[in-house]
């Protein structure tokens, strides 16, 4: 999974503005309503992850960018999943339109771990809808999200994605058979960085 690498600061705005990776076709093979897209990068300090979709969006207008909120998988959301080759631990991030967010560590198949939901100090969001669309992102420390810190050989990563509402799809970029599941360990992809 491609991952932009900077070796100076970013800002979630710089982040905003590169290049989407696209999705193509939903969990099951059939193509999106929409034009749906995501981006993956790392500073010195930070993770960045950055999602949109081109549609309005189904979310809960209520619960403010920046708020930590359990349930956002039930509308509208992008999730990032982050893993280490060889171990069944990882984290989940989710991220709704507006910018409202959850995280939690597993220490194996939907088994939360030692640290369960909770909020990553100094965890930065933005969310911008439009009824043409959405695009949300989150800048999160490294050293709280990432096993050491870092973004190395054996970290894996997978995005998913919900969308349309009642009229729901899923997305993954390596999604499995069979019905959705997006804590798929073994979905997740080996990170490709790219220097910019």
């Amino acid at each position: 999974m491609r991952v932009l690498v900077s070796h100076r600061a970013l800002s979630l705005r710089d982040v905003l503005g590169f290049e989407r990776v696209a999705f193509t076709r939903d969990w099951s093979g059939a193509p999106l309503r929409a034009a749906v897209g995501f981006t993956l990068a790392v500073d010195p300090d930070r993770l960045f992850f950055v999602a949109g979709c081109a549609q309005a969006p189904d979310y809960d207008i209520a619960v403010a960018s920046g708020s930590f909120a359990a349930g956002l998988w039930q509308r509208d959301t992008a999730e990032l999943f982050i893993g280490m080759e060889g171990s069944p631990a990882y984290r989940e991030l989710n991220l709704s339109p507006g910018g409202a967010w959850w995280s939690c560590a597993f220490s194996g198949y939907r088994q939360p771990g030692g640290e369960t939901a909770a909020p990553v100090a100094g965890l930065e969001t933005l969310g911008e809808v439009s009824i043409a669309g959405w695009v949300a992102g989150l800048a999160a420390p490294r050293a709280a999200i990432l096993t050491g810190g870092e973004i190395g050989r054996r970290t894996t990563l997978n995005v998913c994605m919900i969308i349309g509402g009642r009229d729901r799809q899923y997305l993954c970029w390596r999604p499995a058979t069979g019905r959705p599941d997006f804590h798929l360990p073994a979905c997740f992809a080996p990170v490709e960085p790219v220097a910019i």
